[in-house]
């Protein structure tokens, strides 16, 4: 059964593509201003977070949320599924990868020459929404988009 009422049906789509449109902006940041990086890179996760606390109680109990991009239907288009179980891990992923983020940044400060810092979170932020994405994907191929 699917779900397909309101614009909350987008969330799942966002909890990958903010961290991805976080990846882009950020380098400008670094380029301005280093020391604002690792709080900046938090933010597209903080707000993934956001976007799957309120996502809770929207996905039916008996089938799953899925949201077809463009408009096209499988097998031609690219198709997001979430059920309970992977919309708890995607929360999980959204979580833990935020905390070890934030945890980083002073190892990081200390290892990593100023120059280079901007690009560990830029990576960071890249995995982070891959992996979001290897979760939430509803076929094979784009599983391998995301692992790659």
């Amino acid at each position: 059964m699917r779900y397909r009422v309101g614009a909350w049906r987008h969330f799942p789509i966002l909890m990958i593509a903010i961290p991805l449109l976080g990846a882009v902006l950020l380098p400008f940041l670094g380029y301005v201003r280093e020391n604002w990086v690792p709080y900046a890179a938090a933010l597209p996760l903080g707000a993934s977070s956001l976007l799957g606390l309120l996502l809770i109680g929207r996905i039916p109990s008996d089938g799953y949320l899925s949201y077809h991009m463009g408009g096209w239907e499988p097998p031609f288009g690219i198709e997001i599924r979430v059920d309970y179980a992977g919309f708890f891990v995607m929360l999980v992923v959204c979580g833990i990868t935020m905390l070890s983020l934030l945890y980083s940044r002073r190892y990081i400060s200390r290892e990593v020459s100023p120059g280079r810092r901007t690009a560990y979170y830029v990576l960071f932020l890249l995995m982070s929404a891959a992996m979001i994405g290897f979760v939430a994907t509803g076929d094979i191929f784009n599983l391998f988009v995301f692992m790659e």
